[in-house]
């Protein structure tokens, strides 16, 4: 297997969703999340010959080609998901970062400290955690919204009160991701269809390699790329162990997609949001931890894109480039 870099480009508008409201998809996400890039680029090699059926049945029930998600690059700049100690002040938009000084903190067993005013404004610093930053401050990506009819099957016309209204991110958008793949397969320029409304011409995107991927850990403190299962151990398909000691973020809950194979809705589970600190001893440490992050058997279905735990160094550099 490799752990590849990649570069996904949208050729075509796509839409990402949070869920499903009255008006329609309108509340879509910013970035891919890894469990939908990984149905894309297998849905794909299959396309392309490079998957067959026994692989396919190979993946659903023992996952090895992974993705991580995929963030928006701005500028020619990766952004990444904030942490717990990132604000940004409601007049004059000056974004502070504490994670460098806190990532001392914690190193030293001192607790870590938060933003209270904006040094020129004396207003309350507002939290960005979870929203995605880059060298150049806070990333937005275009979005457009559009209404679709729904088609009656049967009649082949448009079904009376089956309006749905689209909010999708525009193309053009460039992403960044890694992933794992089988060593044989070549991913350079591999279309893919992502996202809702492929038949209708959304979600047309190309992935374009951009190098291999290489990990060093340089401690125990790392930073959360995905969201994370608060865990406090996590065994992992790698032969490697995470025993987590402290998690500095903040719980929801995940629906975690629709199983194709089984034809019903995987679990609604908890977990800790993206761009959280965490704690952690790892025995054994392998780059997918790093690169595409942990898949976890939950009520019998296989949850990927979770626990990409990358040494916190990584988010550092990339604020300071």
């Amino acid at each position: 297997m490799r752990l590849i870099e990649v570069k996904i480009k949208l050729k075509s508008p796509a839409i990402i969703s949070s869920k499903r409201t009255k008006e329609g998809y309108v509340k879509p996400l910013r970035y891919l999340p890894g469990s939908t890039l990984r149905g894309a680029v297998i849905s794909s090699l299959y396309a392309e010959g490079l998957l067959n059926e026994k692989d396919l049945k190979r993946e659903a029930k023992n996952p090895s080609i992974l993705a991580s998600p995929a963030y928006p690059i701005i500028d020619g700049f990766k952004s990444y998901p904030a942490t717990p100690f990132v604000g940004k002040c409601k007049l004059c938009g000056e974004i502070y970062d504490l994670t460098e000084e806190n990532t001392r903190n914690i190193m030293e067993s001192r607790d870590p400290v938060f933003h209270g005013e904006c040094e020129e404004c004396q207003v309350p610093i507002e939290p960005l955690y979870g929203k995605l930053i880059s060298k150049r401050g806070e990333v937005e990506v275009g979005i457009f919204r559009s209404m679709s009819v729904g088609i009656d099957k049967k009649r082949g016309v448009f079904a009376k009160g089956m309006l749905f209204d689209y909010e999708a991110i525009e193309e053009g958008v460039e992403f960044w991701a890694r992933l794992r793949i089988p060593g044989e397969i070549e991913i350079d320029g591999l279309e893919i269809f992502i996202g809702r409304g492929a038949s209708r011409g959304f979600g047309h995107a190309v992935i374009e390699f951009t190098k291999e991927y290489e990990v060093e850990v340089d401690g125990n403190i790392f930073y959360a790329l995905s969201a994370l299962t608060p865990l406090r151990s996590i065994e992992t398909p790698y032969r490697a162990t995470i025993r987590i000691r402290e998690i500095y973020g903040r719980c929801k809950q995940l629906q975690t997609g629709w199983d194709i194979e089984k034809s019903k809705p995987r679990p609604i589970i908890d977990i800790v949001e993206s761009g959280a600190i965490v704690v952690a001893e790892v025995e054994h440490f392998k780059p997918e931890i790093s690169a595409v992050g942990i898949p976890l058997e939950v009520e019998d279905s296989w949850i990927t894109g979770l626990n990409v735990l990358t040494p916190i160094s990584e988010y550092l550099a990339a604020g300071r480039r």
